[in-house]
């Protein structure tokens, strides 16, 4: 064994410390952002088949999810689900509308936000692109470019 080299059984020990750690960053992510408590009112069990936008950043609380995010508006909801691995703890979701509150713009120096409560009483803040509200306007009901 070389001096640079590490022995063979170092990647046993590795490996496991790894993955406990990766886990539990990832459920400690999912229960801080909110995620895990809208998952036990909107989990969705079944493959959601309708439009998707894939690999988009959004805010969920005091959590950023960068580049993560597979986002859908559909009549139903909003379709939040995060791409593996990244979504230990974090099932896909499906929030009714109906549980959507003080949905506003928030306007950034570089980009816009839709931004909304999720739940009543509120559970969580959502943020994601301003882009998505064209499409959320028609299932949500409202007329102003404001949302």
């Amino acid at each position: 064994m070389n001096s640079g080299e590490l022995p063979a059984w170092a990647f046993f020990i590795i490996f496991p410390v790894f993955a406990a750690f990766w886990c539990g960053m990832s459920y400690y992510l999912s229960y801080e952002s909110g995620w895990m408590a809208l998952a036990k009112k909107y989990r969705i069990k079944h493959t959601y088949s309708g439009e998707k936008s894939y690999l988009r950043s959004g805010k969920m609380g005091p959590t950023y999810f960068r580049s993560v995010l597979t986002i859908g508006v559909l009549p139903e909801g909003l379709y939040l689900a995060i791409i593996p691995p990244f979504n230990i703890g974090s099932p896909p979701l499906l929030i009714p509308w109906s549980k959507l509150h003080h949905i506003h713009r928030r306007k950034g120096w570089f980009l816009d936000q839709m931004v909304m409560d999720a739940d009543d009483p509120k559970i969580t803040t959502i943020r994601i692109d301003w882009e998505f509200s064209e499409k959320a306007r028609v299932w949500i009901g409202y007329k102003s470019n404001d949302l």
